[in-house]
Parts: structure tokens; C-alpha cells; sequence
């Protein structure tokens, strides 16, 4: 499960898997890689359709928003710059049950940004689009490779001494004075590969 989002902001990009298109960013940069300030966003991926029928699409926006599923618009609205986030609504759709190719783009029109996605069908009211109907559509081992690395520099607290522009830092590590006495290189090696 889940969704491509590539961001792109200040001339650099950087693509993960999300798990929906639900974001209130605020005046936060979209990815802690990206300078904070406008930015545009894409996910694509496959959307699961339960049961065949009329679907139509609504966005709770702050921004400009287009989206397509199966290549038919579903979705487009934008908000003034500095206005506040909105409900817009797409046209009634009709859909046959199976996973259809979603592409949803985003830009930024102000400070502050926003953006969740919901659904309605004939068999059910207003709700946000769940997480798992979403789709990857490709493999892509290596987000795998990403998350894994992810909880590994966060659980050694690696950012103490290795900080990127716009992270957090963590808390200090054990003090290491020490460490040397009863430490060899093959054991701490070792300790950090596992």
C-alpha cells in the first residue's frame, strides 16, 4: 500500500512513499530535505475501486490541486494567495472495480499549504480516501532500502553529529570517553552492522 510523492522546491526533489494524500503542512516545508517556501507535489500510483459505480472525488485545499483517475479529471481547484483552505468537488465519475492508474499535482499558492483528499460513491457517504486504497503500482525496492536507513540513523541518533539542513536534532548519545578500554575495532564494527 501506499502512494508515490515526489516534492520539489528551492531546484531539488526528492520522491518517498506516503501512505494517502492527506498533508496540513502549514508553513513547514513538504520534506525535510526541501528548503521551507512554495513547492509543488505529484503522487502517482494506483487507486483501489471496491465496487463499481459513480464516484466523485472532493479536496479540503490550500493550494492548487489537479487530479485524474483512469486519465478522466476528477478533481481541480485552487485557492486565492493567503486564503484559507476550502472544499472543492469534482464531477460524478463512473468506475469498475479493480486498481486505476491516480496522478494528483499540487503547487503551493501562499505561506501556508494543505491538502487531504476524499471520496463518495452510491454505496457510501463522504469519507477520506483510507490508506488502503492506495496503491503503489510499481515495485520499489528501494523505499524499503530508505525506510529501513531512516530508522536506523534515527535509532542510533547518527544526526547528532551528521545533521542535514532543516532536522530536528536528537538527544545526545551515551558518553564514549571511555568506550576505548574494553572496545575493539572488529567489535565495534560489527555492533554497527547489526
Amino acid at each position: 500500500p501506499g502512494i508515490v510523492g515526489t516534492y520539489a522546491a528551492g531546484g531539488r526533489s526528492v520522491s518517498q512513499r506516503d501512505a494517502e494524500v492527506a498533508f496540513v503542512w502549514d508553513a513547514q516545508s513538504p520534506a525535510q530535505q526541501l528548503p521551507v517556501g512554495p513547492f509543488q507535489a505529484q503522487w502517482q500510483g494506483k487507486l483501489l475501486v471496491r465496487a463499481p459505480g459513480k464516484y466523485r472525488f472532493y479536496a479540503q485545499v490550500q493550494g492548487q490541486v489537479e487530479a485524474t483517475l483512469a486519465k478522466q479529471p476528477i478533481l481541480a481547484g485552487q485557492t486565492d494567495v493567503g486564503a484559507p483552505a476550502k472544499w472543492i468537488s469534482g464531477p460524478e465519475v463512473e468506475f469498475e472495480y479493480g486498481e486505476h492508474p491516480l496522478v494528483v499535482a499540487f503547487q503551493s499558492t501562499g505561506q501556508t499549504a494543505r491538502l487531504k483528499l476524499y471520496w463518495s460513491s452510491e454505496s457510501f457517504a463522504l469519507e477520506p480516501i483510507p490508506s488502503g486504497a492506495y496503491f503503489l503500482g510499481e515495485v520499489h525496492p528501494e523505499f524499503e532500502v530508505v525506510a529501513q536507513g531512516k530508522e536506523l540513523f534515527a535509532a542510533h541518533r547518527c544526526n547528532r553529529c551528521h545533521q542535514r539542513e532543516h532536522d530536528p536534532q536528537s538527544p545526545p548519545g551515551p558518553d564514549l570517553t571511555h568506550a576505548s578500554y574494553n572496545l575493539t575495532e572488529e567489535g565495534l564494527e560489527r555492533w554497527l552492522n547489526s
